[in-house]
C-alpha cells in the first residue's frame, strides 16, 4: 500500500508544482499579462483530461497485467525525455531561450507550443497517476474506498502549489528548480514501477481477460445521464470561477506566483474537504453562505476601484472557497461505485477543462471586458439554486418559499452584476479586449469644447488623455506634464535627443519631440499601437510630433535584448520605463538584470532612466532604489501634484550613473528615504510584491 500512497502523493505534488514554475519561466516572454497564467491553466487542464482519458482507457479496456506493463513503458519513455532535456538544454523542464516567441506571433498558440515541448509528455504521465492507481487500489483492496485517495492526491497538489512561492521560488533559480523537479520525477518513476509491480504480483492469479472486475449489481447502479451531466457541470463552474478570480486579482496588482497559487490552492482545498468525508460539507451552511458571499462579491465588482487590495483578496477568496465547496461537495455526494471510478474522474477532468476553455478562449471573444467573473458568479449561483430547490422539502409551502427565495437571490445578484457591467461600458467610444487586457476610450466633459478630452483606460486605470481642442491638443497631459519627472528631462534640452520609451500608451511623451529628435517606443499590445497611431481619431500625439517616431512591437525587454545581441547600441539620452497592465507592473521589467540592460542602452555619460511608479496599490520606490544601489547607480524621486484637469499627480524615479548626471534635477528631486527597504533586491529569480502593497 505504501507504494500506492507515495506514488499518488508525489505525482500530485509534481503535477501542481510544475505549473507555477513553467508559468514563471515564460511570463516575461509575453509581457507579464494575467492571460499568461490563464492560458497555462488551460493547457494543464486539457492535459489533465488527456491523462485521465489514458487512465480510463487502460482500466476499462485492458487486463491488470497489461495495464501495469503499458504504464511502466510510458513512465520509462517520459524519463528518457527528461534525460534528453537535461543533456540538450542543460536544465530539464525549463524552456530554453531559443523558444522565445517571434514578434507578432499569437501568444496563446506560442504558450501552448512551449509548454507542450517542455513538460507535455511528463505532465500527461503525472496526470494519469492518481486515477490509475486508485483503480488498481480498488482491485487490490476491494473492501476499501479508493475515493479517500483523491483527498490524498489533492493534498499533494496543495503542498506542491504552496511550497513553490514559499520554499522554492525565493531560494532557487529556474534552472535549479528544473533539476529538483526532475530528480523528484525520477523518484516518482521508481515508486510508480513499484506500484505497478505490486499490481502484477497481486492480480497475476486473478486477472480477467479485460476490463475492470464486475461489482455486484446492488453495488454498481448506473449513474444515469443527469448524474453524468452534473459530473461535468459542477467542476466546470468551479474551474471557471477560480480562473476568473485569478484574472481579477492579477490585473489590478501584478502577475505573481502567489496570486496564481492562492485561488488554485483554495480550489484544491475544497476538493480535499469534499472528498475526505461527508462531515465537511453541509447544504444548510454553504448554500446560504453562497447567497451572502455572491451578493457581497457583486457589490465589490461594482465598487472595485474604491475597494482596497486586501479587501478584494479576502472577499474573492472567501466566495471562491464557498462556491467550490458547494460544487465539489455536491460532486462528492454523487460519486459512483468503484466500477465507474475512472470514468467519473474523466468527466470531472472534462469539466475542469471546459471551465478553462470558457475563461481562456471563449471569454475574450464573447466579452469586451473582464466579465467572466460576473458570469461565473451568476452561473454558480444558478446551479446551487437548482440543487437547493431540488433538495427542498416536499411540503408544498416550504418548497414554494425556497423557490421564491432563490429566485429573488438570482434576480438581485444578476441586477447588481449587470449594473457593474453597464457602469464599466457606459460612455465608451472604443472598447476592445485582447490577450493583454481591456482597453476603453471614454470622452470626458463632452459638452465643454475647452475641456473635452479622450481618455484611454486600461482596466480601471487612466493611461493618458488628449484634449480635442486644437489649442490644447499638443499639451503633454496626465502623468507626463512639464512638471513631472519625465517632463523636466525632456523639455530641458537643446541638442537632438535619442529617446526610448518602454510602454506606448497614447504616445503622450512624443509631444516633447523636436526636429531631429528620435523617439523609439516599445509596445507589446497591438491595440494600443493602433489607437496611438490614430485609429478612431481619438489620439494623435505620434502623428503630430515633430520628432522622428518609431514603434517596435513586442515585449520591450525581449526586443532590447535582441537588439543588443545584434550589436545595436542606441545610446539613448533618456530611456522612459512606463509599462503597466491596468495598475499592475510587469515585474520582469524591474529586476536588476533588466536595469543592467537599460543602462547598457543609455549614453555614457549623461544618459538617464526615468521610471514611472505612480500606482494606487504598490509603493514601487523600494524596488527601483534597491536595483540602483545594487548596480552602483544614483537615483532620486520627482513628484508632481498636477495642475487642474491638464495633469495629474505623478511619481517618477530618475536613475543615472552618477550624481553628476542628475545635477540638473537637484532642485526638484529627493532621495525619498521615507519608505521601507526591501529585504533583498529583485532579480529574475526573485521578487516579492507583498513588501510593497498598500493594503
Amino acid at each position: 500500500m505504501a507504494g500506492y500512497l507515495l506514488s499518488i502523493f508525489a505525482g500530485a505534488y509534481l503535477l501542481f508544482q510544475v505549473q507555477p514554475m513553467e508559468a514563471k519561466a515564460i511570463l516575461p516572454w509575453f509581457g507579464g499579462t494575467p492571460a499568461v497564467w490563464t492560458t497555462c491553466m488551460l493547457f494543464f487542464q486539457v492535459l489533465l483530461l488527456a491523462g485521465y482519458a489514458y487512465a480510463h482507457g487502460l482500466a476499462d479496456r485492458l487486463g491488470s497485467r497489461t495495464q501495469a506493463w503499458v504504464h511502466i513503458g510510458v513512465l520509462g519513455a517520459s524519463l528518457v525525455l527528461v534525460a534528453w532535456q537535461a543533456v540538450s538544454w542543460g536544465a530539464p523542464g525549463v524552456p530554453p531561450d531559443s523558444m522565445k516567441p517571434a514578434p507578432g506571433s499569437t501568444p496563446v498558440i506560442e504558450i501552448i507550443r512551449v509548454l507542450g515541448l517542455t513538460v507535455g509528455p511528463s505532465y500527461l504521465v503525472l496526470a494519469s497517476t492518481s486515477p490509475l492507481l486508485q483503480s488498481w487500489f480498488g482491485r487490490t483492496w476491494p473492501d476499501r474506498s479508493p475515493y479517500r485517495l483523491y483527498s490524498l492526491s489533492n493534498a499533494g497538489s496543495l503542498l506542491g502549489l504552496f511550497s513553490y512561492p514559499i520554499l522554492v521560488e525565493p531560494f532557487m533559480g529556474l534552472r535549479a528548480q528544473g533539476w529538483v523537479w526532475s530528480i523528484t520525477f525520477v523518484i516518482l518513476f521508481a515508486s510508480g514501477v513499484l506500484a505497478a509491480a505490486a499490481g502484477l504480483k497481486t492480480n497475476g492469479r486473478t486477472e480477467q481477460s479485460a476490463g475492470p472486475p464486475t461489482d455486484r449489481p446492488d453495488e454498481a447502479p448506473n449513474p444515469g445521464s443527469l448524474a453524468r451531466l452534473m459530473w461535468i457541470l459542477l467542476p466546470t463552474c468551479a474551474s471557471a470561477l477560480f480562473l476568473a478570480v485569478t484574472n481579477q486579482l492579477c490585473q489590478e496588482v501584478a502577475v505573481i506566483p502567489f496570486l496564481w497559487v492562492l485561488p488554485l490552492g483554495i480550489y484544491l482545498l475544497s476538493f480535499i474537504f469534499a472528498f475526505a468525508g461527508n462531515r465537511w460539507y453541509s447544504r444548510r451552511i454553504f448554500i446560504p453562505a453562497l447567497v451572502a458571499g455572491t451578493l457581497t462579491a457583486a457589490g465589490f465588482l461594482y465598487l472595485t476601484y474604491d475597494v482596497s487590495i486586501a479587501s478584494q483578496i479576502a472577499i474573492y477568496s472567501l466566495v471562491l472557497f464557498i462556491a467550490c465547496m458547494v460544487c465539489h461537495g455536491e460532486l462528492a455526494r454523487m460519486r459512483p461505485a468503484r466500477r465507474y471510478l475512472t470514468s467519473f474522474y474523466l468527466f470531472v477532468a472534462a469539466g475542469g477543462a471546459v471551465g478553462g476553455v470558457l475563461v481562456a478562449l471563449v471569454a475574450p471573444i464573447v466579452f469586451d471586458g473582464y466579465f467572466e467573473l460576473h458570469a461565473s458568479l451568476w452561473i454558480c449561483s444558478l446551479v446551487a439554486a437548482f440543487i437547493w430547490v431540488k433538495g427542498a422539502s416536499p411540503v408544498r409551502g416550504k418548497t414554494f418559499a425556497v423557490v421564491i427565495g432563490v429566485a429573488a437571490w438570482l434576480a438581485l445578484l444578476g441586477g447588481i452584476l449587470w449594473m457593474s457591467r453597464a457602469d464599466y461600458t457606459r460612455d465608451a467610444r472604443f472598447l476592445a479586449r485582447n490577450f493583454y487586457g481591456v482597453l476603453r476610450v471614454v470622452e470626458v466633459d463632452p459638452k465643454d469644447p475647452t475641456r473635452s478630452r479622450f481618455r484611454l483606460m486600461h482596466g480601471g486605470i487612466a493611461h493618458g488623455y488628449q484634449f480635442r481642442s486644437k489649442s490644447l491638443a499638443a499639451l503633454p497631459t496626465c502623468y507626463y506634464g512639464p512638471q513631472s519627472g519625465v517632463g523636466r528631462i525632456l523639455s530641458d534640452h537643446r541638442e537632438p535627443m535619442q529617446v526610448g520609451v518602454i510602454g506606448l500608451g497614447i504616445g503622450t511623451v512624443a509631444a516633447y519631440g523636436r526636429q531631429r529628435d528620435i523617439y523609439r517606443f516599445y509596445e507589446i499590445n497591438p491595440d494600443v499601437i493602433r489607437l496611438a497611431r490614430g485609429h478612431g481619431g481619438f489620439f494623435h500625439y505620434l502623428s503630430d510630433s515633430r520628432a522622428t517616431v518609431k514603434v517596435v512591437e513586442g515585449d520591450a525587454r525581449i526586443s532590447l535584448e535582441r537588439e543588443a545581441a545584434a550589436g545595436a547600441s542606441h545610446r539613448f539620452d533618456v530611456l522612459v520605463l512606463d509599462a503597466f497592465t491596468s495598475d499592475a507592473i510587469p515585474t520582469h521589467l524591474l529586476t536588476i538584470e533588466a536595469f543592467r540592460l537599460y543602462m547598457g542602452q543609455l549614453k555614457n555619460p549623461g544618459g538617464l532612466l526615468a521610471v514611472h511608479i505612480t500606482n494606487k496599490s504598490l509603493d514601487l520606490r523600494p524596488v527601483v532604489f534597491a536595483a540602483a544601489d545594487a548596480l552602483g547607480l544614483s537615483a532620486g524621486v520627482v513628484e508632481s501634484r498636477g495642475a487642474g484637469i491638464v495633469t495629474r499627480y505623478s511619481m517618477w524615479v530618475i536613475v543615472g550613473r552618477s550624481a553628476q548626471d542628475l545635477a540638473s534635477l537637484s532642485g526638484v528631486m529627493s532621495r525619498a528615504n521615507d519608505f521601507k527597504r526591501l529585504s533583498r533586491p529583485w532579480t529574475d529569480r526573485y521578487s516579492n510584491l507583498f513588501e510593497l502593497l498598500r493594503w
